[in-house]
């Protein structure tokens, strides 16, 4: 007995010992506590985040790479295939790995994947943060299609008039919806002058098929197109995965109208309606020697002139009185006739009949004699008139355009119509 006593006061000096040895002397706690916290901080690590990347590799193989977390005891590979709602494991990898391929992926999927990092954590981790500043796992999610992705029509080829004789451009561009997916190696470009007859325009590997002035990966001139036509184009993307060619989705087939001349026409008025006569006389000039070919249709100028005209205040007031017993209207409105050409002339003095197609090219002149399509129907001078203007549709080169002719102002005007 008297043995353990002993030993029990050895233990009980040492331990006053120590306990003595660690308290700081008079006038030294702040500094010595001070200079502990400094060496404890200078040990602390930021909390590491996570990132994650994914390509394609071989075929349909994806090749996952990410950022080393320092606290990793190891990492998890997870992938989905309908959105993240549900996680497949792949593989547990050590905390010395920061890639993965995945060589059961399939072409044409959507596939998500996520990286797991399980952490550990020292005991200055312990000393420096909360427990919720610890999460026990560190994750990053990305995803990709194991395809090519779908063509989109750039903007400037849906929105802007095409500028260039004889050349329609095409822009457009690749997509997976802003996942990663395989790079195009080749494009197939189809056009039609319908949207249901579309037939291969071309083919190649953009490589090949790229030059100095424009990139077959994001633009092709189309070279082969005629003034004024209207053409539908749809475009698609592919590449090689697996030893065999994948497409992309087809981009909307869209219809473009190939650049043409502004047409350039004047009018005279050669004779206005009177009392005698139930029609008038223009000439119609083509007045640039750039100008494409005007074909006037025998069908149209059969009787689908459309004549909009406003009378004057006073011929109105004139009528309404006799009309409505001294209560006239408030004020005249638009009205509209119809008119066809009945008798045409090249020169001004021999007129024939309309039998078909009226021909107009460049810096020619034809004469045109309009009447109502309707013999009750009745032209007003034109001095009883404010406004009277005819339109009608004519061909301009492959186009279809409306041509208006101010009767009032003898003016000719081309219009353009929307793409």
């Amino acid at each position: 007995m008297q043995k353990k006593t002993v030993m029990a006061g050895i233990l009980c000096l040492c331990c006053a010992t120590v306990l003595v040895s660690c308290k700081p002397a008079d006038g030294q706690d702040e500094a010595s506590s001070d200079a502990f916290t400094a060496s404890m901080a200078a040990e602390v690590r930021p909390i590491d985040s996570l990132k994650v990347s994914a390509k394609l590799a071989d075929g349909s193989a994806v090749a996952l790479t990410w950022s080393k977390v320092s606290r990793a005891a190891s990492y998890t590979v997870l992938r989905s295939e309908n959105g993240g709602t549900d996680w497949e494991t792949l593989k547990k990898l050590s905390s010395s790995k920061t890639s993965f391929q995945d060589d059961t992926a399939q072409l044409g999927t959507d596939y998500y994947y996520k990286i797991q990092a399980a952490c550990e954590y020292s005991r200055t981790d312990l000393f420096a943060y909360s427990a919720n500043e610890m999460p026990d796992t560190v994750e990053a999610e990305c995803e990709i299609y194991t395809g090519v992705g779908g063509a989109f029509w750039d903007d400037a080829v849906t929105k802007n008039k095409q500028e260039t004789l004889g050349t329609t451009m095409l822009q457009y561009s690749f997509g997976a919806d802003g996942k990663e997916s395989a790079e195009p190696e080749g494009v197939e470009i189809y056009r039609g002058t319908s949207e249901n007859d579309l037939k291969v325009l071309k083919r190649g590997i953009v490589k090949d098929v790229s030059c100095a002035d424009y990139d077959f990966g994001k633009a092709y001139a189309d070279t082969d197109v005629k003034q004024g036509k209207s053409y539908y184009y749809k475009v698609r993307a592919y590449a090689m995965m697996n030893g065999k060619e994948v497409y992309g989705d087809w981009s909307p087939v869209i219809r473009i109208r190939a650049a043409e001349p502004d047409g350039v026409y004047t009018m005279r008025l050669v004779r206005e309606p009177d009392s005698y006569r139930n029609n008038v006389i223009v000439a119609l000039t083509s007045a640039d020697n750039k100008n494409g070919v005007l074909t006037l249709s025998a069908g149209v100028l059969s009787g689908k002139l459309t004549m909009k005209y406003l009378v004057t205040k006073d011929y109105f007031t004139q009528q309404s009185l006799v009309k409505s017993s001294g209560k006239p209207k408030k004020k005249p409105s638009v009205q509209q006739m119809k008119l066809r050409v009945d008798r045409y002339s090249t020169d001004g003095r021999y007129y024939s009949a309309v039998t078909g197609d009226i021909v107009l090219k460049a810096q020619q002149t034809v004469y045109l004699e309009l009447a109502p399509t309707v013999s009750t129907d009745k032209l007003l001078p034109f001095t009883d008139l404010d406004r009277a203007k005819v339109t009608f549709n004519v061909k301009y080169n492959e186009g279809s355009h409306p041509l208006m002719l101010d009767l009032k102002k003898s003016k000719a005007l081309l219009e353009n119509p929307a793409q």
